[in-house]
């Protein structure tokens, strides 16, 4: 995930799409994650955002930090919202006794590790609201009009991995990486020297075998010369052993 890169979450039963924004980073559990909440004026018909203009029925918008969701629940008047209209219309948290948005209870939050693209600390808060329209003219029921009531709010939480699993992406995300890049290093310092060693013995190999072959040259050419030198010497002394036979025609023959 990149660091400016725009998340977005999709859910079947809110039939909606939202964007998420990074707002910061922290490691958790020695996980380092990014931080992601929802877009500002997100839940919105219009009156800020344009883009959701969609949402108003028939020209009619609901008040920001509620969005329309009528079509998808077979034609009742829901409406969606943070829990406890928190960052709504300030007149939809009056109009309701007991309601106290605060952003540590109802702000949905997700923490995600950036390079294996898992959870690691997340929050999904919403709430569910009956919209209702101008009924004045429906009788015990006339103080209900164009009010806006919660039903329910609710959060789909996973506030931590596994233990196991934490310390295997851990291990993975943090250790493997310092290792292979000693490794690397290692392995490279080690082929070079192996390298240098190996030439160093084709070099000493080389130089020991010219030596050896000079000295065999020289061994050679020495008991050559000692052969000669001994077959003359045989040579002389047969001729002087003739000689001193007395023996002319074997001198002769010689």
């Amino acid at each position: 995930i990149y660091r400016n890169l725009f998340l977005s979450i999709e859910t079947v039963s809110l039939i909606i799409s939202l964007p998420k924004v990074r707002i910061g980073e922290k490691t958790i559990n020695g996980l380092y994650t990014y931080q992601y909440t929802f877009m500002e004026n997100e839940l919105d018909n219009g009156a800020i955002n344009p883009e959701n203009k969609c949402f108003c029925r028939q020209g009619l918008c609901l008040k920001p930090g509620l969005i329309d969701v009528t079509d998808c629940y077979y034609g009742f008047p829901i409406a969606l919202s943070y829990p406890h209209f928190y960052k709504s219309d300030p007149s939809l948290v009056e109009a309701i006794e007991g309601l106290e948005p605060k952003k540590e209870d109802h702000e949905s939050y997700f923490f995600i590790q950036p390079k294996s693209g898992i959870p690691v600390d997340i929050a999904f808060r919403f709430q569910i609201n009956m919209a209702l329209q101008n009924i004045e003219h429906m009788a015990r029921v006339e103080k209900f009009s164009e009010l806006t009531i919660p039903l329910l709010w609710f959060e789909i939480g996973m506030y931590e991995l596994p233990k196991f699993m934490n310390l295997r992406f851990w291990l993975y995300l943090n250790i493997l990486p310092v290792m292979e890049e000693v490794m690397t290093y290692v392995l490279f310092l080690s082929g070079a020297m192996l390298l240098i060693w190996s030439i160093v013995k084709i070099l000493s190999y080389q130089a020991k075998g010219s030596s050896e072959w000079l000295e065999m040259e020289k061994d050679r050419r020495k008991t050559q010369n000692k052969k000669q030198v001994e077959l003359k010497d045989k040579e002389i002394d047969a001729y002087n052993s003739l000689l001193t036979s007395g023996d002319p025609s074997l001198a002769l023959v010689v």
